[in-house]
């Protein structure tokens, strides 16, 4: 017998706000936002935004596509940390690594900033096309070629060779400026 959790379904709007709520609490709360002791100021904040959220439908399809890649992520890195323990990496030598080496942060904002590109294209950029006709109609022009939108429009955009061509170039200035400004590696 199958287990119906269809009545999630109507729950589906208070998740994201529950999970806003206390991801901006938490912040909030790390900083010692507003004072050492306004504790519920940081609440009544944290409250204010994740009500945003939840007012705002789209805001909240974001969330709700942004969770579960940051899940996998973070199970992604939890297994590396396991892998590595496994192989006799001691405890210091990961705290060191997560502390002094900033590449590690660099590519936890670069897939971050991933995640977040694809979430707004999934719920921003998946509107209807129009039809032949009607992109001839709106341009003016005889012979119209309609782009696909959504979210197979960013992952196209972001793996054409165009555009790996030109992360590869930052990537490699980015480098230069780097060892070029003194900051050589410790070998």
């Amino acid at each position: 017998m199958a287990i119906d959790l269809s009545l999630l379904l109507s729950l589906k709007r208070i998740f994201p706000f529950i999970l806003v709520w206390v991801v901006v609490y938490g912040l909030l709360e790390w900083k010692e936002m507003f004072g050492k002791d306004k504790k519920g100021v940081r609440a009544v904040i944290a409250f204010a935004v994740a009500m945003l959220f939840l007012v705002s439908s789209q805001a909240s399809q974001v969330v709700e596509y942004m969770t579960p890649w940051f899940i996998i992520l973070l199970l992604f890195v939890m297994l590396m940390l396991i892998i590595f323990k496994m192989f006799g990496v001691s405890d210091s030598a990961i705290k060191n690594v997560m502390e002094k080496d900033r590449a590690v942060i660099y590519w936890v904002i670069f897939l971050s900033i991933i995640i977040l590109f694809a979430a707004l294209g999934k719920v921003y950029f998946t509107a209807s096309l129009p039809t032949h006709e009607e992109a001839v109609e709106g341009i003016g022009a005889d012979d119209a070629s309609i782009a696909e939108r959504g979210e197979g429009a960013f992952w196209q955009t972001l793996f054409h060779p165009k555009i790996l061509g030109m992360m590869l170039i930052l990537l490699t200035a980015t480098f230069t400026i780097k060892l070029l400004a003194g900051d050589y590696p410790s070998t």
